[in-house]
Parts: C-alpha cells; structure tokens; sequence
C-alpha cells in the first residue's frame, strides 16, 4: 500500500514564492510606460518653473526628434505631446495668435493622427471664434467635425 505523502507532486515553498515574485515583476515590468522623450522632459520642467521660452524651444526640439521613435504608438503619443504641449503653453501664456498658428498645423504635422488632430482643430476653431475670426473659427470646428467625427472634439464642436 502506497503512503500519499502530503503535498506530493507541489513544487518547493520557496520555488514557488520566487515564482509567483517573477511573475509580478514580469506583469509590472510590461505595464510600465515608456520613459519620457528627453525634449519632453525638458520643456515640462522648464514649464513647471515657469520658463516659458526655454519650454517653448524644449517643445519644438521635441516635434522633430519624436519622428526618430521607432515604435509606431509610441511616435504618435509623443509628437502629439509635442504639438499640443507647445499651443497649450502658448495659449496659456496669452499668446492666442501664435497658439492658434501651433494648433492649426498639428493635423497636417501629426498625419491626422485622429484624436489630436480633433483636438488641434476643435481648439483652433474656439481660440479663432473668441478672437472674433468667425469665419475662420466655423471652418476650424467644421473640420473637427468632418474629419474626425468618432472623436470627442467633435461632438464639443459641434456645441459651441
């Protein structure tokens, strides 16, 4: 008669605690966003100091050296950080004129890569409409709406 030992067949304590701590790591490790485009890096931190104009040219290196990203998402996510970081701190800083130019050649910049391009065409069309450029305002939102129609901005177009 055979004696069935207790945990027969199991594999050793410790073996499986460095397996299942493996395992996490691995989970982690694969979750984990990409480290930061330098240019990036650099144009939010003088951005958080408030330096507007070493921000501004941290956020233009960043639009040309993001092409270099080989990973097709990971190039999109970052020139569309690029782009729109630069109108957004311009359009902060109360400079409209150059934000909208910013905003206004992100989508050909971006490749209409959809939910920036919306989102460039969407803020171009209200920054335009509060300058009193209602044509030019209604042909920014209009584009918002008919190039990018599944996108947020423009439904948010279509409100105002």
């Amino acid at each position: 008669m055979a004696v069935e030992r207790r945990g027969a067949g199991r594999r050793p304590r410790g073996l499986r605690l460095g397996l299942g701590l493996l395992a996490a790591l691995l989970v982690v490790a694969g979750c984990s966003a990409p480290p930061l485009l330098p240019e990036l890096a650099t144009a939010e931190a003088h951005e958080a100091r408030g330096r507007v104009e070493p921000a501004l040219r941290a956020y233009r290196r960043a639009q040309r050296s993001c092409r270099d990203q080989r990973v097709a998402r990971r190039r999109r996510d970052t020139c569309a950080q690029a782009w729109l970081g630069e109108a957004q701190l311009l359009e902060r800083e109360g400079r409209t004129t150059e934000a909208i130019a910013v905003y206004a050649a992100t989508p050909a910049a971006l490749e209409g890569d959809p939910p920036p391009s919306a989102q460039a065409a969407f803020k171009a069309g209200q920054l335009e409409l509060a300058a009193g450029e209602d044509a030019a305002a209604y042909r920014w939102l209009w584009r918002a709406v008919s190039d990018w129609p599944a996108e947020a901005f423009a439904g948010d177009a279509i409100a105002l």
